[in-house]
């Protein structure tokens, strides 16, 4: 080949090798696992309760009552640590069921069921914060209306990777390599978000429950609950607890009254780690 031939290889060579990194160049970089969203939260059909109408509510009612446990408590002992024991122990607390003196449930989720309209739903005045720290999840169950950010905190010294799951569909899996890193994820879709570790700290779990209305409580250190400003009719109240079987009942709201609904919920046969048999 003569030296022209090469001559012209070589200019085609480098033009092609510069478009490229120009190409390159103009790409714009991936976000990080902490900042990105997974693809699996566009493939996720909307539900249809995400219908709700804004109405005004002049005349609405209440509805109050108290979670207990029946029958005998639940021994949970603590939960055993197999990684990063200088951090998290040697055991963890079992906090997947605590009841006051009196069986009062806390931490049970009371919502009305299957509502269309009623009043605005609020967001959030800041983000909804879960915090890992001592290898736990803080707190464990978090109750936020549909819109919510989510921000977890990593305040251990040792990598974490948090994955969340709604029903079947994995929302995201993102590691929090640092002490103090943090990530944000955007609650859009209705439903209650189970969260466990994807590091090997099999004892760590959470719940995000996200309601689509404001129709909902979460109960006190007591077990109680309250609800307000309700349209008047018939409705299907339940009560979710991560741990008890859940219970629901039939609701009739008149106009400008309390409605008194109590729950008594039974603990399903466990294992002393809180694992149904």
């Amino acid at each position: 080949m003569s030296s022209h031939g090469y001559w012209i290889i070589t200019v085609s060579f480098c033009v092609a090798l510069y478009v490229g990194c120009e190409k390159a160049e103009e790409s714009p970089a991936k976000p990080t696992s902490s900042q990105s969203q997974s693809s699996s939260e566009s493939e996720v059909s909307v539900p249809p309760q995400l219908q709700y109408e804004i109405v005004e509510v002049p005349d609405g009612g209440q509805v109050r009552g108290r979670v207990r446990i029946s029958g005998p408590r639940p021994n949970l002992e603590d939960l055993p640590v197999g990684k990063d024991q200088e951090v998290c122990g040697e055991t963890t607390p079992n906090r997947s069921l605590r009841l006051s003196s009196e069986g009062g449930v806390e931490g049970a989720i009371v919502m009305l069921v299957g509502i269309t309209s009623g009043t605005e739903l609020r967001p959030l005045s800041g983000v909804a914060e879960v915090e890992i720290t001592k290898c736990r999840l803080v707190p464990r169950v978090l109750l936020v209306p549909l819109g919510s950010t989510l921000e977890i905190v990593n305040s251990d010294n040792i990598l974490h990777d948090i994955q969340a799951q709604l029903g079947e569909t994995m929302l995201f899996d993102v590691a929090l390599p640092i002490q103090h890193f943090r990530t944000q994820w955007k609650l859009d879709l209705p439903g209650t978000v189970h969260l466990t570790s994807g590091a090997g700290h099999t004892w760590m779990s959470g719940h995000i429950v996200v309601k689509e209305h404001p129709y909902y409580a979460s109960t006190d250190a007591r077990g109680a609950y309250a609800i307000d400003a309700i349209p008047p009719g018939n409705y299907r109240l339940r009560v979710w607890h991560e741990l008890l079987d859940g219970e629901e009942s039939v609701l009739l709201i008149e106009p400008e009254t309390t409605a008194n609904v109590d729950f008594s919920l039974e603990a399903p046969d466990t294992d002393a780690a809180g694992i149904r048999k």
